[in-house]
């Protein structure tokens, strides 16, 4: 299973000097790489895949122009968003770059907090593209075919492409109770057989006290979130005896005519970081465009 990883920005300059001052810049808050050439810069990136590239342009051998224009012959790596840091500062060589296709561009002598804005709205921009990208899948996939076995567990894992998470499991309500009995269930494949949990389908799970007045406030209106989660840590102590493998989740109840009908639970290892507060808006917006879709075919 992947990890949560920074986010990798990779610095191209055949100036150590701003290789380094950049590097200094941002490695509190991303994992940051330095290339000296552009021909290091384009195996790097096709390679690694960085999420953000910063670009000088006037390099010998071949300049930034010729790397972004390498960039884009690739699929995996034509959509890397490349930001220019470079002395150029005519209005001619910012449209040329722009027509190549940077994302933005920012002249020297630049300024930390000016990089620090920069990257940082790159990073939110790209995150919030792909958010919308993989919710269009999902929301395809959800609007046709049927709602039974292999096809309920492909759409399940769906959320693993935007969210690090280990395992999806599908509860339903039984009965008129607050016992839930798991239906369905995704486990990343990238597990190591050693922590392969075991099959949880079929199992019962009675709400305990904490978790249950939680999830009925929500469907009163009385919560102010949309969801339980970890992140509480009373909810997480509560909930620890029924976890299994992993203690890190996210609970968000679906509701028909006004009544618990089911629960859509995401969880991970612990790795000691809470879920940042895109991932659990993603999950809430999944859970809705599934529940409505299963509910459907129920």
């Amino acid at each position: 299973m992947k990890k949560f990883d920074q986010k990798r920005i990779l610095v191209v300059d055949d100036d150590v000097a701003s290789i380094n001052a950049l590097t200094d810049i941002l490695e509190k808050d991303y994992l940051v790489y330095g290339a000296k050439s552009g021909t290091a810069a384009v195996e790097f990136a096709k390679k690694h895949l960085p999420d953000i590239i910063l670009l000088d342009i006037v390099m010998p051998e071949m300049d930034g122009f010729e790397v972004i224009a390498e960039l884009k012959k690739t699929e995996e790596t034509s959509d890397i968003p490349v930001v220019f840091v470079t002395a150029l500062d005519d209005d001619e060589s910012i449209e040329k770059g722009l027509e190549y296709g940077a994302a933005d561009y920012i002249t020297k002598p630049f300024h930390s907090a000016r990089i620090e804005f920069r990257v940082k709205n790159q990073v939110k921009l790209q995150e919030q593209l792909r958010k919308q990208t993989i919710m269009a899948k999902i929301s395809k996939k959800a609007l046709s075919g049927s709602y039974a076995g292999s096809s309920i567990v492909n759409l399940i894992e769906m959320p693993s492409e935007f969210i690090d998470i280990a395992q999806v499991l599908l509860y339903k309500t039984i009965g008129d109770s607050d016992d839930l009995l798991c239906r369905n269930e995704w486990v990343c494949e990238e597990i190591s057989l050693a922590k392969k949990p075991q099959s949880r389908i079929g199992e019962k799970f009675a709400l305990n006290n904490l978790a249950a007045s939680a999830i009925k406030s929500l469907l009163t209106g009385d919560g102010l979130e949309l969801c339980i989660n970890s992140n509480n840590l009373s909810f997480k102590e509560s909930m620890k005896p029924t976890r299994g493998e992993f203690e890190e989740f996210i609970m968000i109840p679906f509701m028909d005519k006004g009544k618990l009908c089911g629960v859509l639970d995401f969880s991970r290892e612990n790795d000691g970081r809470e879920w940042s507060g895109s991932e659990i808006d993603f999950a809430v917006m999944f859970s809705s465009m599934f529940s409505d879709a299963f509910m459907r075919g129920e």
